[in-house]
């Protein structure tokens, strides 16, 4: 249990068929991420994941072996638990002045990475628009991300309609 890191507890039951909300304290890379342990009567139990939905306030993960909202309600407040190499720390200020480009439209330039928000769990790119003082947000999140060239300074992002 030395090399696991509490990232934060389990939330009330999301729907009927098991999935949970997770409130984070720490950023962890969720691509890699297939399992992680839940604190149960002071030990690490391990749960699989089977789906993570990142939503606009919260995040829902459905795990494994849990498939009804009697069996999520019992893991209500229980703590979170990574390994240490699972959290993400800062990685992403790397990416401050690369160039933004909107692969949706034929990689058109949207902007440059001014500086980076936390938010609730979620991470934010403040973008300066191209040719002008304006600053707006956009996800910092794999889903958007295609690609990231750290010899031009360019990331890729796929824009959904109305985002900036």
């Amino acid at each position: 249990m030395d090399d696991l890191v509490v990232i934060g507890k389990i939330g009330k039951p999301h729907g009927i068929k098991g999935a949970v909300s997770v409130h984070l304290t720490a950023d962890i890379q969720w691509n890699d991420t297939e399992y992680f342990f839940l604190e149960i009567q002071n030990e690490p139990v391990p749960f699989f994941i089977e789906n993570i939905n990142v939503l606009s306030k919260k995040i829902v993960v459905k795990l494994k072996g849990i498939s009804s909202w009697e069996d999520a309600k019992k893991l209500t407040h229980l703590n979170i638990l990574v390994p240490k190499k699972t959290i993400l720390e800062n990685e992403w200020e790397q990416w401050i002045g690369f160039k933004v480009l909107d692969t949706a439209k034929n990689n058109q330039w949207i902007g440059i990475v001014e500086d980076f928000l936390q938010n609730n769990g979620l991470i934010w790119m403040e973008i300066k628009r191209a040719n002008c003082n304006e600053t707006f947000l956009l996800p910092y999140h794999t889903h958007f991300i295609e690609h990231i060239s750290e010899s031009e300074k360019i990331i890729y992002y796929k824009v959904t309609e109305g985002m900036y």
